[in-house]
Formats: structure tokens, sequence, C-alpha cells
């Protein structure tokens, strides 16, 4: 999975059409990391259920709700067009692949469903 400036546009249009992720995110307000072994990390926003900014380069000081951070190889896994068992989700990702999950915990757990439909858009439709 790598998002770009020239793939970004593609990814936000894709979310943001999906009825799922619209109904799951309704609510939300708030942040995300994805971070991809050391050197790759994306942050996502969203605004009132929209998908409004992926940042493909964060700095260190920008700030997110909560933080999903894997290896790359494990990246590789869940972005597969069929996942192996236990890379569906970054759940199971998080209790048995090294995956970890910081920050406001409350928050994803909230819009867990949301970030499921999102990832799944992202291996179905975004041609990331």
């Amino acid at each position: 999975m790598r998002i770009t400036e020239a793939n970004r546009k593609r990814l936000l249009e894709a979310v943001n059409a999906d009825p799922e992720f619209r109904l799951a995110a309704r609510f939300w307000n708030g942040s995300f990391r994805f971070s991809i072994g050391a050197a790759e990390a994306y942050v996502f926003r969203v605004r009132d259920g929209v998908l409004v900014d992926v940042n493909c380069a964060p700095w260190v000081f920008d700030p997110f709700d909560f933080e999903i951070a894997g290896p790359g190889e494990g990246w590789e896994a869940i972005f597969a067009k069929e996942p192996r068992p236990f890379y569906q989700d970054v759940f199971p990702a998080i209790i048995r692949h090294g995956f970890s999950l910081g920050g406001d915990v409350e928050s994803f757990l909230a819009y867990h469903a949301a970030l499921r439909r999102l990832i799944a858009v992202m291996r179905e439709r975004a041609g990331i």
C-alpha cells in the first residue's frame, strides 16, 4: 500500500462514495494514523463522517486520536485482495501479528466499523 498525492484524491472519493463507510462514520470527528514500518505513515482526518484528508507525509508533531502501527509486510497482508486469516482486520493483527494500537482506544472502538470499511474500500476500489 502506498498513498501518494497522485492517488490521494481517488482514495478520498472512493471512501466518501461508500454508503457503509458513511453510515458507520456518521458522527465521527477525529483523526488516526497508520504507521507502516519505521519510515512510512499516513494521518487520516474525518469530519462529520466524511474523510476530508489523508496526510501522506505527516510530521512527528501532527496530532491524531489513535494510531495503528505494524510492520510493512503485515500491512501488505492486510491490504491484500484476499487477506490471510487474522489479517482481515487490524484488530486480530494487533492481537496476533505484532501490530500495536496507541492513543485513544475508545475512539478506535467507537469507529472500528468505519475503519474496517475504509480498509475494505482501499482493498477493493481505491487502487492503492
